[in-house]
Formats: structure tokens, sequence, C-alpha cells
């Protein structure tokens, strides 16, 4: 029955670029191969100390016995020497607004400010821009799910990329693994008749980039330092 279901899986979801790899956990699962994180395993995890605010940036600064703004003026010289680089993670669906408006968008071209056409992606894209304008210019990669892909590259086109210099360039995440029976392992299925997809999220961020082979090219150009930041903050 699985091999069937994972020559089925093949043929329906080449984004599923982990096919056999799937088939292997979902084995070592139903034998009751798989290990177990214990609490007490990741504790570093709570401990972990994410900054919101500008305000925190500067003390990091000053508790460490940098001077005031050094790291926006490490990014800036970054920038200036072509080793800068931005991802932007995009393949988020904002399913918190499709009963509100009876539809599905994709999260980086929905509107950001009220009565006005002005999407996150042109907030994110206007910020590069201010830096395009003082000459430096930061090469920007939307990592875009299957769903979103075809929206963000037809909103880039329309909007002329945004007149940046450098274009964005998308690349796209696998499409994610398929729900299974926790008793049988079978695949779960939609009544549409496709597979309940488990997303990924932004977890295979770094694969997905090298995969692309834009990994390469941002080294190969002289890169060195990429920001990774949410298409929403």
């Amino acid at each position: 029955m699985f091999a069937d279901e994972l020559l089925w899986l093949k043929e329906n979801y080449p984004e599923m670029v982990d096919v056999d790899k799937f088939n292997e956990i979902r084995r070592k699962y139903l034998q009751g191969e798989l290990e177990i994180a214990y609490e007490g395993e990741i504790q570093s995890l709570k401990q972990t100390k994410y900054m919101s605010s500008y305000n925190e940036l500067k003390a990091i600064e000053e508790g460490n016995g940098l001077p005031s703004g050094y790291f926006q003026k490490t990014g800036i010289e970054l920038g200036k020497k072509g080793k800068l680089g931005m991802i932007v993670l995009n393949g988020g669906v904002a399913t918190s607004y499709e009963k509100e408006l009876g539809y599905r968008p994709t999260k980086g071209i929905f509107q950001a400010i009220m009565d006005t056409p002005i999407s996150f992606i042109a907030i994110k894209l206007h910020s590069i821009y201010q830096f395009q304008k003082a000459g430096i210019l930061i090469p920007t990669y939307f990592m875009n799910s299957p769903v979103t892909d075809k929206d963000t590259m037809e909103y880039l086109a329309k909007f002329n990329n945004f007149n940046l210099q450098i274009k964005p360039v998308c690349f796209c995440q696998d499409l994610g693994w398929p729900r299974i029976d926790p008793q049988t392992g079978d695949v779960i299925m939609r009544k549409s008749g496709q597979a309940s997809i488990v997303p990924k999220g932004h977890g295979d961020i770094y694969q997905a980039f090298d995969r692309s082979g834009l990994y390469d090219e941002f080294i190969d150009k002289g890169g060195e330092v990429l920001l990774i930041c949410n298409v929403d903050n």
C-alpha cells in the first residue's frame, strides 16, 4: 500500500522533494524508533533572547562595550561593499483574514495600511529603495511557498519590482509533508481528493535557499551576510 502511495505522491506533488525521506520517518514512527525530545533537552530554547526594539539593540551595544550605532554602521559598510543581502520570509498565508475577506490572500501582498494600496512587500522594499538612493544596493530574496509563489512574482512584476536596480528574486520552499493517520500511517486525504499537507512554515529556509542555487550566486558575487526577516515585521 505504501509503495503505491509514494508513487502517487511523487506524481501529484512534485514540489515535495523529500518523499522518500518522509516515508523513512513514517516507517520509524510506526515501528516506535523515533526519539522523543524531552523538555529537559530543550530548556535552552526558553532562555533565548529575541530583540523586539532598537532600544534592546542599543542595550546590547552598551553591554558589550560597543559604540552607539555599531550594528547599523556595520550593516551600512557591508552594504557599500556589496556584502549584504536580505531574505524575506514570504511563504506564510494569512489564514486569520480568510473569514473576514472571504478568501485566503498571500500575506506579503495584503493591504498593510488601511485605505491605502500599500502592502507588506511595498513597505519592506521601500526600505531597500531608501538604501539604494544612498548608493547601497542590497539583493533581496523572497522565500515563497508553492501556494504564494505565483502571486508574489506577479505582484512584483506589476509594480516593476519597486524600481530596485537589483531585481528581487523569488525562490520556493518545499511543499511540506502529508499528514498521516497515527494508527495506520496512511496519508490523510481531504474531501477534494488532495492530500492533507502539513506546512513547513519557514523551517527549511536554508535548504531551500541552497537548493535554488541563489546561495552560491550570492557568495560568488562577494556576499557575506544575509539578514533574514519576516515580511510583516
